[in-house]
């Protein structure tokens, strides 16, 4: 049973309401936040979550500046400095037109919906996964929001969103981060034709089936700092199709602001600059914009503007309701800003997840080494029986950060993230300029059995104060008069999502904090398995299916692996060759001596390789004894042999020269195999000071023997 952790400790902060909004105050529910020595980890102060006229919802984020001439890393994707141009696009009346058409909002407070799914439609159109037909649905998005839907993995059970008493969730209003981040959990963009718009008025809601029949997943979402960051806006909006902002329109006397140039500047004096009621898509700039193309009596001090994407409907075209110029230097943009790279809804079979609730907050801080390092453990239940572990998205609070991305299967211990076996080929590092939630493809993919337990776990560093993660917290919403409106829950359960303080995983199951922004991304497998290997905490589980994908092994049969049988010499003689042997036959009269190994059968050309290559002298001088039993000993001396003389790049692997097991003898064949075995980690022994030389291999433990060698 998942606890929920509401708690009702929180500070609540007030911002003036805008003209025409409904004034509400968000509470923020914390509870005492942990420490990373020698920097505290603490969670970023959230500010008023404020109605307005035209449907923006002021949830008052801090969003962090990045540093645009950030040294160069050789790590980073470099995006600032391509959109060096003072104006794009070349062609205003080309680009609009090859545009999806522009939603009309109608009465309804849902201009953060169609901005938000405005942005989908383009970047979709603009990676040829969508047409200039694409429509999505806003009244979808808007339900969904708002309506919390069951997790088909069951990650985010307990997290909501819910609206209290009798308001209307299309007359609430909105925001793009809360819109993105139900993008990001699979559900909302639905076709049109799924939630039609003008069925607005009847529409009763959406079963999860309905609403998880989506086209498209936010992958990357981008937080911008629009007023310091302005040449990353502009990278952004060439590089992704937009990017989503808001400003307060002042419905009321909008064609007192609005120019026949379709240009908008609203002239606030300082101290009196009403909020942000109204979000929109900025898809061009224009530096050169002059001032003079503003209404008289509210022209900018300066030239230059966005061209910006609206909801009101219309052709198009530049004409208000469709696209419109938005002045720099307009007081009334607020600095939160956002942007979001779109994939079609197949991209993967599954998410793993937990971060169901739309609350947010931030948990920074830095350890000694100046790095923050988090975990979430999930547990393989989507496919009938295997998936393979593809990408990771993480939460990140900081701009201008290093992330490290690492896998672990297997876990002995739920409660250690790093008690498992580490996938090493799959890692993968990266750079990002800005903060947000950004998918991480793996560099292999990883293999995972159903019920087994598996790792993501995310170093950051940064060269600032701090770095740190975006986790999930609950808040609720009231209106001015103290009555909760909107409930945002976060719920979480032991084993799920940690941070490493002082060397030691705390779990968040115990923070006001919970749940970090960590995904995992799988598909189902539909590779064939055996089975007599179905288990995937048996110790050969995962080197049997490597071995299979690897065409070391085909099994003992098309269903079976038999991995308690004995391996005989044969067989593991056939495993090296089948790795290592990169189908080489040599010339060799060695295998001519051995009477026991004849022509045509599956080992021949396996034991001539070994022959000739000195991995073998087989059995006696006539005898290779292929059907004998390998013993531990054997099995350990040719992997020795093979790795010394066969891989160069594994050349330089040698005998620790200690001696740690008491039946292992100096001057025996396998002594220098069995000490470079154990200093490679690829045998503990079977105690810690008995390795058993002469005790038969079963195939599961020669597979693994394989599988160690070449993990490490």
């Amino acid at each position: 049973m998942k606890k929920k952790n509401v708690k009702q400790k929180g500070r609540i902060l007030r911002r003036k309401s805008c003209r025409g909004g409904i004034f509400l105050r968000a509470v923020i529910l914390t509870g005492a936040i942990g420490l990373i020595s020698p920097v505290a980890v603490y969670a970023e102060d959230s500010a008023v979550l404020s109605y307005a006229s035209d449907g923006y919802l002021d949830i008052g984020e801090e969003v962090p500046a990045a540093i645009e001439d950030y040294p160069n890393q050789s790590n980073r994707s470099i995006l600032f400095g391509s959109a060096n141009e003072s104006a794009y696009p070349d062609n205003i009346t080309e680009m609009l037109h090859s545009y999806p058409a522009v939603g009309n909002q109608k009465s309804y407070q849902t201009c953060w919906a169609f901005s938000t799914l405005g942005l989908a439609e383009i970047n979709m159109c603009r990676n040829n996964l969508a047409t200039s037909s694409a429509d999505y649905s806003e009244l979808a998005l808007a339900w969904n929001t708002y309506h919390t839907q069951s997790d088909p993995l069951g990650g985010t059970k307990g997290d909501s969103s819910e609206i209290i008493g009798s308001r209307n969730y299309l007359t609430l209003g909105g925001n793009p981060w809360l819109a993105l981040l139900t993008l990001s959990q699979w559900y909302g963009a639905s076709e049109e034709s799924l939630a039609p718009y003008g069925n607005a008025a009847s529409f009763h809601g959406m079963s999860a089936s309905s609403a998880r029949n989506d086209v498209s997943h936010a992958r990357n979402i981008y937080r911008i700092n629009i007023s310091e960051n302005r040449q990353t806006v502009k990278s952004y909006v060439k590089s992704k199709g937009g990017v989503l902002i808001s400003y307060y329109d002042d419905s009321v006397a909008i064609n007192n602001h609005y120019s026949d140039s379709c240009a908008y500047y609203y002239p606030a004096s300082e101290g009196s600059v009403p909020a942000a009621n109204h979000s929109v898509l900025i898809v061009g700039w224009d530096d050169n914009f002059p001032s003079s193309a503003f209404q008289s009596g509210s022209q900018p001090s300066s030239n230059g503007a966005w061209l910006v994407r609206n909801s009101w409907g219309g052709s198009s075209d530049v004409n208000k309701t469709a696209y419109f110029w938005l002045s720099y230097s307009d007081p009334t943009i607020s600095s939160a800003a956002y942007s979001a790279d779109f994939s079609s809804a197949d991209d993967f079979d599954n998410n793993y997840q937990y971060d169901g609730c739309l609350g947010s907050a931030s948990l920074n801080g830095r350890s000694s080494d100046g790095s923050i390092t988090a975990a979430n453990v999930f547990t393989v239940k989507a496919g009938s029986r295997q998936e393979v572990l593809k990408a990771v998205t993480i939460g990140i609070s900081t701009t201008n950060t290093n992330y490290k991305v690492e896998v672990y299967r297997q876990l002995r211990d739920r409660s250690d993230p790093l008690s498992g076996i580490p996938v090493k080929e799959a890692a993968a590092e990266g750079y990002t300029d800005c903060s947000g939630l950004i998918q991480v493809p793996l560099s292999s993919p990883v293999l995972l059995g159903k019920g087994g337990t598996f790792s993501v776990v995310v170093t950051l560093t940064e060269s600032g104060s701090s770095c740190g993660f975006l986790a999930e917290e609950s808040k609720y919403i009231t209106d001015a008069s103290g009555n909760r409106v909107i409930q945002l829950t976060s719920s979480s359960a032991p084993g799920e999502s940690f941070i490493l303080r002082n060397g030691v995983w705390t779990d968040q199951y115990s923070s006001s904090l919970n749940n970090i922004r960590i995904k995992a991304f799988t598909d189902n497998s539909t590779a064939s398995v055996f089975s007599d290997v179905t288990d995937p905490s048996k110790y050969y589980y995962y080197p049997v299916y490597w071995a299979k994908d690897a065409r070391i092994t085909t099994g003992t049969s098309a269903t079976q692996f038999s991995p308690d049988r004995k391996c005989t010499r044969a067989q593991v003689i056939t495993f090296l060759y089948n790795q290592y042997g990169n189908g080489e036959i040599p010339e060799s009269a060695e295998v001519d001596k051995m009477k026991d190994v004849t022509p045509g059968t599956y080992y021949y050309n396996a034991v001539k390789w070994a022959l000739a290559h000195g991995i073998t002298n087989g059995t006696s001088s006539s005898t290779f004894s292929p059907n004998n039993p390998c013993t531990r000993g054997q099995i350990v001396t040719f992997l020795y042999k093979t790795l010394g003389n066969k891989s160069p790049g594994n050349a330089e692997m040698s005998s620790s020269g200690k001696n740690i097991f008491s039946d292992v003898h100096k001057g025996s064949y396998y002594y220098e195999a069995v000490n470079w075995a154990a200093a490679k980690n690829i045998t503990s022994g079977t105690s810690p000071s008995t390795f058993s030389p002469e005790n038969t291999c079963t195939r599961g433990q020669c597979i693994t023997f394989l599988y160690n060698a070449e993990e490490r």
